[in-house]
């Protein structure tokens, strides 16, 4: 739950400022001719199903690369796979951690980490065949 205290205005009826302990911005994508800058959220909840969202999708395109690299004769794809796996555990750990339940962020560590431990393991075994 966030804490946020709105200044308005009521005889022009417009928000002034709104101040918060938490709240997540981001610039969406749209194909409009107009288009919106930056939309920030205050709800923690709201928050977290698109810091999900987003964290679902580097997800899913990691594990589409783990199965392009199995097929792979060669290791340099487990490589680019690590330093992506590295930076998608950076990202969480200081990006979205705030904005995600501790049991969820628990769930996606222990998942990034036996991703990692299966791409070392191939890493290994695809090393040890080419030489």
């Amino acid at each position: 739950m966030s804490n946020y205290i709105v200044t308005k205005n009521n005889a022009e009826r417009k928000i002034i400022k709104v101040t918060a302990e938490n709240y997540y911005t981001f610039t969406p994508k749209s194909s409009m001719k107009e288009s919106i800058k930056t939309i920030t959220i205050y709800d923690f909840e709201k928050i977290s199903k698109i810091v999900v969202r987003k964290l679902m999708i580097k997800y899913q395109k990691l594990l589409d690369k783990i199965r392009e690299v199995e097929d792979d004769e060669t290791a340099e794809g487990y490589e680019s796979i690590l330093d992506e796996l590295n930076k998608l555990f950076e990202m969480l750990e200081y990006k979205y951690k705030k904005y995600l339940k501790k049991e969820l962020y628990d769930n996606f560590i222990e998942d990034l980490s036996n991703i990692k431990e299966f791409v070392v393991i191939g890493l290994e075994k695809k090393s040890s065949i080419r030489r």
